[in-house]
């Protein structure tokens, strides 16, 4: 580190074997001392590189003027951290040569060279394991987390229950549920619906979805319907299809006494049963957002 002691140090009272508390004056031995501190700390403080600003209660590192609490100037300023054995480090680095390239980077010593593992760029966008980080978030490795994925708000692999509205039909005294899983750009949906004595089931049975699918006529795959008569104690198979792009889906008996029938509007026709209260339709679908 520079120093820069002034000459004026040399000027000041040596004490000598006959000094006492009292010669020299008290005055004079203050002096020296405020003098002698004074001294060191613009030598060593006050100098290049490191600045006190004592008004302020601030301190810079290559600047006299710290705008903060501690303030690094430079064109690359670092920050290391070392253990007293010397063999782990740690270090965070600023970026400041290129405006274009500005940012930081979070970093360990690995006994043969330094090693970024976090890094924040000019843009915002933030790499863990990754120095040149594409996206808002871009790791290289496993992630793992205890909480809950989302996107829009909505959690990832984790049901989400809903109500769906009805449409032509009627709930009455019966119970309607849905739930919903996201995964990426896939809606995961249940919906059950159990008839109640005032229920009704109505040509142009649908069900509202929780989420809106991009495509209503290509986007759907792998739906499907399960209709149970209470009174028989017998399954039926049936299909499910989108609607309209409004997030709207329908289920549709295609079993009829072992006969396939194309009657999607016509669930309430198209039964090889009576619905009565007790009987049960669940509808599972999976689909493109």
């Amino acid at each position: 580190m520079a120093t820069n002691f002034p000459t004026s140090v040399d000027s000041f009272t040596n004490p000598t074997a006959v000094d006492t508390l009292d010669s020299p004056p008290h005055d004079q031995q203050h002096a020296d001392a405020n003098d002698a501190i004074e001294a060191i700390e613009t030598a060593l403080l006050d100098g290049a590189p490191l600045h006190i600003d004592a008004a302020n209660e601030r301190v810079g590192i290559g600047t006299d003027t710290p705008l903060t609490n501690l303030d690094i100037n430079g064109n690359s300023p670092s920050l290391v951290f070392t253990s007293p054995s010397d063999t782990n480090r740690y270090r965070i680095d600023a970026n400041m040569t290129d405006a274009a390239d500005y940012g930081m980077s979070l970093g360990y010593w690995d006994g043969a060279a330094y090693q970024r593992t976090l890094t924040v760029d000019a843009t915002g966008k933030v790499g863990i394991n990754d120095t040149a980080p594409s996206y808002t978030l871009d790791v290289t490795g496993t992630i793992n987390a205890t909480g809950d994925l989302r996107i829009g708000g909505t959690a990832i692999g984790a049901w989400t229950s809903y109500t769906p509205t009805l449409y032509f039909s009627s709930v009455g005294n019966g119970t309607i549920a849905g739930r919903y899983m996201r995964i990426n750009d896939l809606i995961v949906v249940e919906i059950s619906f159990t008839l109640g004595s005032t229920s009704t089931i109505a040509t142009g049975h649908r069900y509202s979805l929780p989420v809106s699918p991009a495509d209503s006529t290509t986007g759907w795959f792998h739906a499907q319907s399960v209709f149970y008569d209470a009174s028989a104690g017998k399954d039926y198979i049936g299909s499910a299809v989108a609607n309209d792009a409004g997030g709207n889906i329908r289920p549709v008996v295609f079993e009829v006494s072992a006969t396939y029938v194309d009657d999607a509007e016509n669930m309430s026709v198209n039964t090889p049963f009576t619905w009565a209260t007790g009987d049960f339709t669940m509808t599972k679908a999976i689909y493109a957002v």
